[in-house]
């Protein structure tokens, strides 16, 4: 309750209650209406569907705390660019199933009618294998071994072999290594932005030292002696540290 009023207080005006609704009804609408979603949230421990709007609305919030502490440098926004690659995926566990689909690929059937009947990868089969643009460095949502292959392929190429790794077999297309096209850095800002918010977003330690920050510079003290320890783990008698450390809870494909 804390953080929600410090969070509200600071960074209120930064969102909207349209801007919840929408959220809210996107996800409604993706689970196919209210009854589905009710029962849906029930099973994260939600007590109604109000509940849950509460928490869009925190992570909101949070969202908009972290886009505050952003602030790329013309440098760090040049390294962005020069790593990044949109590229879709299909995961299988099959290596012979694997050569079938690029085989299927070759003589034309379409890539993400395929990721969408095949893929292992619950993070993209639904959207026909669509990674979108990501980070070659950041191998914490699918590993080196991977993003290696994706480094080496040429816009518009198809890995011509499965490419196994420790965490399954995949086919990759690359649709487009921005550095090794025409495209310019100016045109791609927003996405790096849009791509930095939520990676940050995601990176539990790098959130918690935000709000261990927020909480500090709002003077939040817990005075009465039973909930003493309920603010704890914020850290708010020691320095905080911002860290660009992973969660240990992401994906580690």
């Amino acid at each position: 309750m804390l953080v929600n009023k410090t969070l509200e207080k600071k960074f209120g005006d930064k969102v909207s209650d349209d801007e919840v609704n929408k959220a809210y009804k996107d996800i409604e609408n993706q689970y196919g209406g209210e009854k589905q979603l009710e029962e849906v949230v029930s099973m994260y421990g939600y007590n109604d569907l109000a509940s849950y709007k509460k928490s869009i609305k925190q992570n909101l919030l949070v969202q908009a705390m972290v886009k505050d502490s952003i602030n790329l440098s013309d440098k760090e926004y040049q390294d962005y660019f020069d790593n990044m690659v949109d590229f879709d995926l299909i995961q299988l566990d099959d290596e012979n199933k694997a050569k079938e689909i690029i085989s299927k690929i070759n003589k034309g059937e379409k890539f993400e009618d395929l990721a969408y009947e095949n893929s292992l990868d619950t993070y993209t089969s639904s959207s026909g294998g669509k990674v979108g643009l990501t980070d070659l460095r950041n191998t914490d949502t699918y590993n080196s071994q991977l993003m290696e292959a994706v480094s080496k392929l040429k816009n518009g190429e198809l890995s011509k072999e499965p490419v196994k790794t420790d965490y399954g077999i995949f086919v990759i297309k690359v649709n487009n290594n921005l550095k090794e096209s025409d495209a310019k850095l100016e045109d791609y800002k927003e996405q790096i932005d849009e791509y930095v918010l939520n990676e940050k977003s995601q990176n539990s330690e790098y959130v918690q030292s935000l709000l261990s920050k927020l909480l500090k510079e709002y003077d939040v003290k817990v005075v009465d002696e039973d909930l003493k320890d309920a603010l704890k783990s914020f850290n708010l008698d020691g320095e905080t540290k911002t860290s660009d450390s992973k969660s240990t809870t992401e994906s580690s494909k």
